[in-house]
């Protein structure tokens, strides 16, 4: 870091150099290896990550955010939409508190994690874009991260290269439903993540970005069957 300035939140970075991975290679499992382990090796600093000015998303302001989602949402979606956006807020709701239950430590989360935003270098993957990071729970990156657009044989093999780290260094059972169970509540997450830009943005921007939110929970109502 060259630079920062803290009223602005702005970061000046010296400038890196990597190497695109395309979507076919193998690569791809290393980083989601590398991405799991440095969230593994962050979560005893989390206190320390939200005192430096990460975004506090833990547990019950992630909540409070996700009934503030929904309560709004009637400026971007129809009458109906919005009925079945209701029905579906307990059920996120209880879904949150179940991942919560697999006892996963909040730490990092990158907030925009895809392929585009890692290149790989002598040194192994390196993670770009911040912009969106906070300390949560750590499985609230897998929508974007599954959502990419992978070579369809390695998309199968995100899912155990990304627990392997997980399963080995931390005393949790049944990650794989926990790791479903975070698909749709990463989506949320995400989704929360947009409307917080969009609202600071200059109104007259808000069309580059805005119709992501839209998108995001009518996504949510088709994958959840509502």
């Amino acid at each position: 870091m060259l630079a920062f300035d803290a009223g602005r939140g702005w970061l000046l970075l010296d400038e890196f150099r990597g190497r695109s991975i395309p979507k076919g290679d193998p690569a791809w499992l290393e980083v989601v290896r590398s991405y799991a382990a440095m969230q593994i090796e962050c979560a005893p600093l989390a206190s320390r990550l939200r005192a430096t000015g990460f975004a506090d998303r833990r547990l019950e302001v992630f909540r409070a955010q996700i009934a503030r989602l929904f309560r709004e949402s009637g400026t971007v979606l129809a009458r109906e939409e919005r009925g079945r956006l209701t029905k579906l807020e307990a059920r996120i709701l209880a879904s949150l508190d179940e991942l919560y239950g697999f006892g996963l430590p909040e730490t990092l989360v990158h907030g925009d994690l895809h392929f585009g935003n890692v290149v790989k270098t002598d040194d192994g993957p390196l993670f770009f874009d911040w912009t969106d990071a906070a300390v949560a729970h750590p499985f609230l990156d897998l929508f974007t991260l599954l959502d990419f657009d992978l070579d369809s044989d390695l998309a199968g093999a995100v899912r155990p290269s990304y627990l392997e780290p997980w399963l080995t260094s931390w005393d949790a059972h049944d990650l794989d439903r926990a790791f479903d169970i975070a698909i749709d509540l990463s989506l949320v997450y995400s989704a929360i993540s947009y409307q917080l830009i969009v609202e600071a943005q200059e109104p007259a921007d808000r069309w580059q970005l805005g119709g992501f939110v839209e998108w995001a929970l009518r996504e949510l109502l088709r994958r959840t069957g509502l």
